[in-house]
């Protein structure tokens, strides 16, 4: 049995407006953003996430209210639920062709979005 290791984004402690997710931490891919990883980081504007990752978790962007901009991997395949939820500033967003589930309330209270994406559940 094979064993892939890989990191994932427990916890941001930060303050930046501008926040690149590194793909690799210590040599392993970073390939999760977890649980409420930067949940309610008020001054939170821009977030890059490498094209690494491929889940990201329930509620991680949650409360982030000037949240103006996500870059979203290529390899994105699942997000949570209430992933961005009440990010009120997100005005555009793209989801990758690659996604297979949106969790429920990924984007409620999302109210600059003209089309949020749809949950898959």
């Amino acid at each position: 049995m094979a064993v892939h290791l890989s990191h994932r984004i427990q916890f941001y402690k930060g303050f930046d407006e501008h926040v690149t997710i590194p793909d690799t931490i210590d040599g392993l891919p970073v390939v999760e953003i977890g649980p409420s990883a930067f949940d309610g980081r008020i001054f939170l504007a821009i977030v890059v996430i490498p094209d690494t990752v491929t889940k990201i978790g329930f509620d991680a962007f949650k409360d982030c209210t000037t949240l103006t901009k996500v870059k979203f991997p290529d390899g994105l395949q699942e997000l949570g639920v209430r992933a961005f939820e009440n990010c009120a500033s997100l005005t555009d967003i793209t989801l990758p062709d690659g996604v297979q589930f949106v969790g429920e309330d990924a984007f409620a209270g999302c109210t600059s979005l003209a089309n949020p994406p749809k949950s898959t559940q």
